[in-house]
């Protein structure tokens, strides 16, 4: 682009992009006596993809299961795209596939391959996130800490419950710190799986209901 400035004054010029943005490139000034300003480095944003791996145990086509929600709680955008992909929980899984995954999610029953693989991706880095939408589906706890077998109690208190206390220090609760988003008050629970805090002694406790479990 051919361009005249007068000394003292400013100018804007549009750039065509190249045809290849995907790698770095960069705009570069001539005919300026002063040099060290001249080139302006440019990387264009990468865009990244997402896997989820999702231990299903219900019809996918059933509206109210959690796969429904969970694949509308990651929208499309234009640098990040995130991958929801089921799993039949009761197959096996390896930990090479299970290493291909930002994060695994499992809300029924685990069979018990399933749990041993699980159980291991997550002592090498895997991060699990575990729902049990039942006290059947929470004793795949037990495998996947390697805890002694216990039983999850089905709670349904005479009205409800709410979170009395979270842990916004931790880096999963930590994007609600604000006032302005750390408001749970409005979000009831009529029914939850109480587990025995005894069985983890050292685990970190994040959230509690005001019930204390």
């Amino acid at each position: 682009v051919n361009a005249y400035v007068p000394a003292g004054q400013s100018r804007i010029f549009p750039l065509d992009l190249p045809a290849d943005v995907s790698r770095a490139t960069s705009v570069l000034l001539h005919g300026d006596p002063v040099s060290f300003d001249n080139t302006l480095h440019l990387v264009p944003p990468r865009e990244l993809t997402l896997r989820i791996l999702y231990m299903v145990d219900e019809e996918e086509s059933d509206p109210g299961a959690p796969l429904n929600f969970l694949a509308r709680a990651f929208p499309e955008t234009p640098r990040l795209s995130v991958q929801v992909e089921p799993h039949p929980s009761g197959h096996p899984v390896t930990e090479a596939d299970l290493g291909a995954f930002a994060m695994i999610v499992a809300t029924g029953p685990i069979g018990e391959k399933a749990v041993s693989s699980l159980r291991r991706a997550v002592e090498t880095g895997s991060t699990l996130l575990f729902a049990p939408r039942g006290p059947e589906a929470a004793s795949a706890l037990s495998g996947l800490t390697g805890v002694e077998p216990f039983v999850a109690a089905e709670v349904v208190p005479p009205d409800y419950v709410l979170l009395g206390s979270l842990d916004f220090q931790h880096p999963v609760l930590a994007p609600f710190a604000s006032p302005a988003y750390s408001d749970f008050t409005g979000v009831h629970f009529w029914r939850y799986r109480q587990l025995p805090e005894a069985a983890w002694p050292s685990a970190q406790v994040v959230a509690r209901y005001d019930s204390g479990d």
